[in-house]
């Protein structure tokens, strides 16, 4: 009887399962993609690229290349790594990631330190981070990423452009996940 039981529940399991794989499927396929051809000049704004971090000293170096190796998406794009009073060396390798590609081709980079939450007040995740970059910030767009993305070198470029294109006032980005978790 036991037997049975377990059996039944596995195999409704896999069933569950598999139904929520093809409804998953489904959806991604018919999910809009960013577009591939942007060659149109987007001078005429300003971006900030906001990474907020805390504890992300296996990440941030890796991120932070990503996007200071991007193409530049348009005359004038800025770099802030948003501490969150992390307690492990992401700081020092956000600098010296910011220091290895300081050129005039470069975008400006810096460290902004978040500083502590207001008593009182209840602050979840990077809430606090962002918002005290959205403090400093005074480009027309600003792109939020988490310090474990990797872009590819384009994708900002891509992203801003097709927002133009769109008259987007909001434009979100699902990324294809890279799981190294299983291996």
């Amino acid at each position: 009887m036991v037997a049975c039981v377990v059996g039944v529940t596995v195999l409704a399991a896999a069933l569950g399962l598999s139904i929520l794989l093809l409804g998953l499927q489904r959806v991604f396929a018919s999910a809009p993609t960013l577009w591939h051809h942007n060659d149109q000049d987007i001078s005429k704004t300003s971006l900030t690229v906001v990474i907020p971090a805390f504890n992300e000293a296996l990440n941030i170096d890796g991120c932070l290349t990503h996007v200071l190796k991007s193409d530049k998406p348009c005359s004038h794009w800025e770099v802030i790594v948003v501490d969150d009073q992390s307690s492990d060396n992401t700081v020092n390798i956000a600098e010296q990631t910011i220091r290895a590609f300081a050129g005039s081709d470069q975008p400006n980079a810096a460290v902004l330190q978040a500083g502590p939450r207001p008593k009182g007040e209840r602050w979840v995740g990077k809430n606090w981070g962002c918002s005290q970059a959205m403090e400093q910030v005074q480009s027309t767009w600003v792109l939020f990423i988490d310090a474990d993305v990797s872009l590819a070198p384009d994708a900002i470029r891509r992203a801003l452009h097709q927002s133009i294109q769109e008259k987007a006032d909001l434009f979100s980005l699902a990324p294809r996940l890279t799981c190294g978790c299983l291996t």
